[in-house]
């Protein structure tokens, strides 16, 4: 048991990155992807609609995976109340309550583990991220820089620093720290993509680019980078080299139709309509069941080509294969609001609300459907609140015309 528990090294270390993500979301950090304007593929710098669902993949993957490499494909109600003085459990249950996002659990859990033996790195890495998101930063940051110290060759600790320095806006540090992370990690695109990240909030376009630049010479089928490298020479008004770059790298990953949605991703912001069109559906010849492609396609058919029909099947299709996913539940609601099915719209849009209620776009096609039934007043607040969030996003014109419209009709029917 102990052993299955402490060689889960890449895992926990992906949960604690994930965690101090989540920390750094509290203190946006501008990214290369931030103005990729309504297209819906992976990619750790696109903040399109499947945020949601890759963040709560980053909370319960781990926590199946753990509770699977325990002995247990389930984890009781009261798992993290089993053998507290067992060492081998009390380090499973902190990485647990790591994944609950349960801050003070995980310190008492690894307070009892650390009285018989010191913590492995892992844990400690999970107690840093417990005192960050508890507010206790000096204790945390503390931890992580003894953590680098005691494992000079492990890449973790000096990244985990980096992404909690981040969090406090501590951008030189961080840059110091991802370069020691960089040095013990050079294939990490994490990694890179950090430091990017800190070179842009730290006003040096240049030098992400030249980061980026250096990595995808490495690494061309490395699509994370090659995203990000695209869409920082988009936002310069580079879109030929974007797409240029976006179609050397199908070339170097012919086989992943992750980097084919890509690339029809690009070409549909390009306004090349049939090339996107193409590049879906090779993605999906090669996997049928790819979600993002079928999302990207109802969007095309139903924005660019006028084809409803279509663009319902597209998306009843991505549906089909997450259903409970909410950024898919509003993909075809807002289809079927667009079919003039209002009613149906709206059983679908209340769902994709309630799983991501900040949302903004989400909330305004709600809002537009409760006016084509005919609830002006629950229209009204939801597009008010969208349209008084300082946030950008896709629809905010629509979403402004349509509470106009929805104003004059209630003063004219007054």
């Amino acid at each position: 048991m102990t052993t299955r528990v402490l060689k889960g090294r890449l895992r926990v270390c992906a949960l604690v990155q994930s965690s101090f993500q989540d920390l750094a979301e509290l203190c946006p950090v501008r990214s290369p992807r931030a103005e990729a304007p309504g297209l819906f593929s992976f990619g750790p710098f696109r903040t399109g609609k499947c945020n949601a669902f890759r963040r709560l993949a980053r909370r319960l993957v781990p926590l199946l995976v753990a509770g699977l490499l325990g002995g247990c494909a389930r984890v009781p109600p009261n798992a993290l109340h089993l053998a507290r003085n067992d060492r081998p459990t009390a380090l499973r249950d902190a990485e647990l309550a790591l994944a609950f996002g349960r801050p003070a659990q995980v310190r008492e859990r690894l307070a009892r583990a650390a009285a018989s033996a010191p913590l492995p790195l892992e844990s400690r890495l999970a107690l840093a991220v417990a005192l960050g998101a508890e507010g206790k930063v000096a204790e945390a940051e503390k931890e992580l820089r003894q953590c680098a110290a005691d494992h000079p060759k492990a890449p973790e600790p000096p990244a985990a620093l980096g992404s909690l320095l981040v969090a406090a806006r501590r951008y030189g540090e961080a840059r110091q720290s991802y370069e020691v992370a960089r040095r013990l990690a050079p294939d990490s695109s994490r990694v890179v993509l950090a430091l990017a990240s800190v070179s842009l909030n730290l006003g040096q376009p240049a030098e992400a680019e030249g980061l980026l630049r250096v990595f995808v010479k490495a690494h061309p089928g490395d699509l994370t980078c090659v995203s990000a490298l695209s869409q920082l020479q988009s936002r310069q008004n580079r879109q030929g080299e974007a797409l240029k770059l976006l179609r050397q790298t199908v070339k170097a990953s012919p086989r992943s139709p992750d980097v084919w949605t890509e690339l029809g991703a690009w070409c549909q912001q390009a306004g090349r309509f049939e090339e996107a069109e193409s590049a879906y559906r090779q993605a999906l010849s090669l996997d049928s069941r790819h979600v993002n492609a079928y999302n990207n396609l109802a969007y095309l058919y139903l924005e660019e080509k006028g084809n409803l029909v279509m663009a319902e099947d597209m998306a009843r299709a991505a549906l089909s294969v997450a259903p409970t996913n909410g950024s898919f539940l509003d993909t075809l609601g807002y289809v079927l609001l667009r079919r003039g099915r209002s009613a149906e719209a709206i059983n679908l849009l209340e769902k994709a609300h309630a799983r991501a209620p900040k949302d903004l776009e989400i909330a305004c096609h709600l809002g537009m459907a409760y006016a084509e039934y005919g609830a002006p007043k629950s229209a009204e607040r939801l597009l008010t609140e969208a349209l008084q969030n300082p946030r950008e996003f896709r629809e905010r014109a629509a979403c402004r015309q349509w509470l106009q419209k929805i104003r004059a009709s209630m003063k004219g029917g007054a």
